[in-house]
């Protein structure tokens, strides 16, 4: 049975992503489950657009207002862009361990991450992981066809898929530093650090700007936030304690 699934996914990839797709869609009309806090929290955000939020960049308000806008605000309506996200996201799973390995790969990675009770609720419920997960895996399968196949495009859509997981969640930083260290590791890519790298980096600064304004309008108060998780507190000035 496994070898079946497997075999199938591999030949035909696109019909299983759709069903995967439809299937999921259903389910979520159907389903009749309320919004957890989060997503009443993310919900409310996206009623008034902004470049940033207190604790989050923008992008889960904003896929909100877009699908909420088009469909009104049901609540299966708020959760859509988590199915369709999830979906993209499958299909560029498959693309990059195909790019990586093998088309078996890919099919066995898809698989695996189908059978996750941890995928199934990522992809049901509309937080900040759907479009984070979703992009990230964009950003690998491009920066691979940028750093191993030569694709000089590659690098401006591995920037914007790179773009765009920041404006989902402020982890995505790690994309850039760590493909810093594997160009400074990997002698033989030394050289792309320049050019090239400009071309991935000019969309990601891009996306990070508004950020960085908005949070610098607003006493960097989600910088402030995100310490917070990592137990930084605030040093206690003179001023401080003498208020």
């Amino acid at each position: 049975m496994f070898e079946k699934l497997l075999n199938l996914i591999e030949r035909y990839p696109v019909p299983v992503l759709a069903g995967v797709f439809v299937l999921r869609v259903g389910y979520l009309f159907i389903n009749g489950l309320d919004l957890i806090g989060d997503e009443s929290y993310y919900w409310d955000w996206s009623r008034r657009p902004d470049w940033c939020y207190y604790s989050k960049p923008p992008m889960v308000a904003w896929l909100i207002a877009v699908f909420t806008g088009l469909g009104g605000d049901d609540t299966a309506v708020v959760r859509l862009p988590a199915v369709v996200l999830g979906t993209v996201f499958l299909g560029y799973l498959y693309a990059t361990a195909s790019a990586f390995y093998a088309p078996k790969a890919g099919a066995l990675a898809v698989l695996l991450i189908l059978a996750m009770p941890f995928n199934v609720l990522a992809n049901f419920v509309m937080t900040i992981d759907p479009p984070l997960y979703c992009f990230w895996m964009m950003s690998l399968y491009y920066l691979h066809s940028a750093l191993f196949d030569r694709h000089k495009s590659a690098w401006f859509w591995a920037g914007v898929a790179t773009g765009a997981a920041l404006l989902s969640k402020q982890a995505a930083l790690l994309i850039p530093l760590m493909l810093v260290i594997f160009l400074l590791i990997d002698k033989q890519r030394h050289a792309l650090l320049k050019r090239e790298f400009l071309l991935y980096l000019l969309p990601v600064l891009v996306c990070l700007v508004p950020i960085i304004v908005w949070n610098q309008q607003h006493d960097w108060v989600m910088f402030g936030h995100s310490k917070g998780h990592f137990g930084i507190k605030d040093a206690v000035t003179l001023g401080t304690r003498l208020e």
